[in-house]
């Protein structure tokens, strides 16, 4: 019988590595639950998923495009992704029924990037996003990337990246 565990021991660490993996690791968790989604929600005309700097603000570029989306579209259904439950900003709007503020990263936060028909943010999603066929995805790019740009030539001075971005 020996023998034969250690023929089949590499199948059964085969099969129980992801097992193990989902029960310990909180981020392979997360994107179970995201894929989930993202297999069976069906893309909800008319709703917004609007994320600013990582969910850690509600300003910016994302923000103004808000403020015109619900000016020319009232009836849209909007969701502002955010980690710290920035409200200020927001008063004014949240007392409207279409406009929700959700958890970065929680339950509803993936079934909304899932499910909304526009995804917006000023940076990028996490790399486990994935744009569905029905789904618009608007990124209006918090800044330029000229501080960085060069960076990765090698032999440059710390001269020569003060050039490139000037």
């Amino acid at each position: 019988t020996m023998g034969f565990l250690r023929k089949i021991r590499p199948y059964i660490i085969l099969v129980l590595k992801p097992v193990i993996e989902f029960i310990i690791n909180k981020r392979v968790r997360e994107n179970f639950i995201y894929f989930y989604f993202l297999k069976k929600s069906k893309v909800k005309k008319n709703t917004f998923l609007l994320e600013s700097y990582h969910a850690s603000n509600t300003t910016g570029n994302v923000y103004a495009l808000f403020q015109k989306l619900i000016e020319e579209n009232p009836e849209g259904t909007y969701f502002w992704v955010d980690t710290k439950k920035n409200k200020n900003l927001m008063l004014k709007y949240l007392r409207r029924k279409n406009v929700k503020i959700i958890e970065y990263e929680s339950i509803k936060y993936y079934r909304m990037l899932a499910k909304c028909e526009y995804v917006i943010n000023d940076t990028s999603f996490m790399p486990y996003f994935v744009k569905k066929d029905g789904q618009i995805y608007i990124n209006t790019w918090h800044g330029t990337p000229l501080k960085t740009l060069g960076k990765d030539i090698k032999n440059m001075s710390v001269d020569d990246l003060f050039k490139v971005t000037e």
